[in-house]
């Protein structure tokens, strides 16, 4: 919260602080929400019967890769079974050399209403409702495992999940609605695959004044893809429509560009990206890309793999408010789109500005009007969160909360070969040991949860061996078998 203080004593500034938060927190148009009414809902039987049962494609260390059907799993064992539609018998396979699984299929967003985002140090994130706070513990309502407890010394930032209405989210395999102005795009393992001169994009039933743009990439070598929208075009490049293009330029420069059929493409800015994950030997590049769009204020902000790495504003108005949005790549080897999400954006940024003081232990807050408050969160209980400030006491309802964050110093986790990261239906991130598969329910070990349960339909993706170097000696040649899910070569155990 920030306020004039000339000529003001402290006294006076931190009474008007007082007063003025008092009345934002007291303002009559929202409503206190009781924490029964905010849990997650589970998927519904429509949801469930679309959702992924262990189908997907199963990668390996060396690049190797076979689509198959987890069956069961056993870490100890060190030993996956699953079954592949065209080999009679069940294959085992040993769990040392593998690198991840993505699951097949139509996922569910199982997010309430007021879900919250728990992030915490080791990088894991969970989603739900906040049921409690206190000293010692935070607890959160899930979909999958009911109330989970998490330490409340390991829990870095709690902030409100994205609610707002979702425009797409995608692809998913054999879905319409994408139009192809130029090479021949594939939709496979719910990705958008794409090489040399390839345009293709589709309509959103609407694009806001404020929207948020999530995609991920993966490319060989060097990418070159571009992201339009705001266009009325759903499937042409940049230069010829009226829009804007977010460009990805080579395997560490991302650009912004303004473009109209009359006056051709203006660049806005350009910035260097410093977080892409690389694999050594294979030169496979991997990002999630999130833009932020205010196309009221001309403002773009872009994050790479959750880093804040460009902040751009188009210097001149410009009128444009179409529904498409557009991919195109132009380089030589395939490049892979997916786990696309188009939603509307209620203008706040992920952890933007958020700095607690570490030496008096105090959280710092931000209301869902902007302004920031840090003291001391007693604790969290029937959805009001309990605070103690500089200027008195406070009891603030969580539905006016965007974010809280918590004064801690994330620790480095001790490599283990042992540990298996998962991604959720709803995005929720873990990290778990002694994973087991048996029934169609993964259980496993969190260092911030302990026990845990989760459905196998609700997993998106799994990786293995997170503390092998994935870098090899050699580029390896390109391949024919490179848009080929089932090329392998392999070392199996029947």
């Amino acid at each position: 919260m920030r306020t004039r203080a000339t000529g003001w004593t402290t006294g006076a500034v931190l009474m008007a602080m007082a007063v003025l938060a008092r009345s934002a927190l007291e303002a009559p148009d929202v409503a206190v929400v009781d924490a029964a009414s905010v849990s997650p809902r589970m998927p519904d039987a429509a949801t469930e019967a679309r959702a992924p049962s262990g189908q997907g494609r199963l990668e390996w260390l060396d690049g190797d890769r076979l689509t198959l059907r987890m069956e069961n799993l056993d870490m100890a064992e060190g030993i996956l079974t699953a079954h592949h539609g065209h080999i009679r018998e069940p294959l085992s396979i040993a769990v040392s050399d593998l690198d991840r699984f993505e699951a097949d299929g139509a996922f569910a967003t199982s997010d309430g209403v007021f879900a919250w985002v728990a992030h915490l140090g080791n990088g894991d994130r969970l989603r739900g409702a906040v049921a409690s706070l206190t000293d010692k513990t935070l607890e959160i309502d899930t979909w999958y495992d009911g109330r989970v407890n998490i330490d409340r010394a390991k829990v870095k930032l709690l902030e409100q999940s994205a609610s707002d209405a979702v425009l797409y989210e995608g692809p998913t395999e054999g879905e319409t609605g994408w139009i192809v102005s130029s090479g021949r795009p594939q939709f496979a393992r719910n990705r958008l695959v794409m090489s040399h001169q390839t345009v293709t994009g589709r309509v959103l039933p609407r694009q806001p004044a404020k929207m948020r743009l999530d995609f991920t990439a993966e490319w060989m070598w060097h990418g070159h893809l571009q992201l339009m929208f705001y266009t009325d075009v759903p499937a042409q490049r940049h230069r010829s429509v009226q829009g804007y293009s977010l460009t990805i330029q080579g395997n560490n420069r991302i650009e912004l560009h303004r473009s109209s059929p009359d006056r051709g493409s203006r660049r806005i800015g350009q910035a260097t990206m410093t977080s892409i994950q690389t694999d050594g030997r294979q030169q496979q590049h991997t990002a999630r890309f999130t833009l932020f769009a205010d196309r009221e204020n001309r403002r773009f902000r872009v994050y790479v793999n959750d880093q804040p790495t460009a902040d751009w504003t188009d210097p001149e108005p410009f009128d444009t408010d179409g529904k498409s949005i557009v991919f195109s790549a132009t380089q030589s080897h395939p490049l892979e789109v997916h786990s696309i999400r188009a939603s509307e954006w209620d203008g706040y940024l992920p952890t933007e500005a958020l700095n607690p003081d570490m030496k008096e232990n105090n959280v710092a807050l931000r209301l869902r009007n902007g302004d920031m408050l840090t003291g001391k969160l007693v604790s969290i209980r029937d959805g009001i969160a309990h605070m103690t400030t500089a200027f008195g006491t406070l009891d603030i309802p969580l539905d006016r909360l965007a974010q809280i964050a918590f004064p801690i110093e994330a620790a480095e986790t001790e490599p283990d070969s042992g540990r298996v990261r998962m991604e959720l239906a709803d995005r929720s991130v873990l990290t778990l040991q002694g994973l087991r598969l048996a029934d169609g329910s993964f259980a496993g070990v969190s260092e911030n949860t302990g026990a845990i349960r989760i459905p196998l339909p609700g997993v998106r993706s799994m990786r293995w061996n997170l503390d092998r170097n994935r870098s090899g000696d050699s580029e390896p040649t390109p391949s024919s078998d490179a848009g080929n899910p089932d090329a392998f070569a392999l070392d199996i155990h029947f």
